[in-house]
């Protein structure tokens, strides 16, 4: 769980130089009293709960499921992309208009024996960073992941 903690302190220290960057702090009062400031806060608070219940219940589901070549490993994942237009879950004109978090959770279904192919159940929520949302998305599905190289 310590990395659980470490990967949330990242996450936080993360968004808070993108907040710093897009927004002077001095604004953050007012912004964060929007409706959209609410909502970004929200995911803000909601999102590292998520993620160590997440943690929990996977590192619980490892225990009790066999090993091997069949549910190897599972885990999280957070970031912030900036889309090279108007991004398609902003709404243009609004705090930030480029801005895209993308967060979700993958576990391993089948892995071949050299650990480089893998079959992966995945979830993927996309939303506007900072601004105010216009498509956001939650998505499940099937990820196929090939590692070209491992050290």
């Amino acid at each position: 769980m310590t990395d659980a903690f470490i990967f949330i302190g990242l996450l936080l220290s993360v968004v808070l130089a993108y907040m710093t960057y897009k927004l002077p702090p001095s604004k953050w009062p007012g912004y964060f009293s929007t409706k959209t400031g609410k909502g970004i806060l929200k995911g803000i608070i909601i999102a590292p709960m998520a993620i160590l219940f997440i943690a929990l219940a996977l590192s619980l589901l490892n225990k009790v499921q066999a090993q091997g070549r069949w549910f190897n490993d599972a885990g999280v994942f957070v970031g912030i992309d900036r889309t090279l237009g108007q991004s398609p879950q902003c709404v243009k004109n609004s705090v930030d208009n480029y801005g895209t978090s993308n967060l979700g959770a993958w576990v391993n279904i089948w892995q071949s024996s050299s650990d480089r192919l893998q079959v992966n159940l995945k979830y993927t929520h996309h939303s506007c960073v900072l601004g105010q949302d216009r498509n956001l998305y939650d998505a499940v599905g099937l990820e196929l992941r090939w590692t070209i190289f491992k050290r």
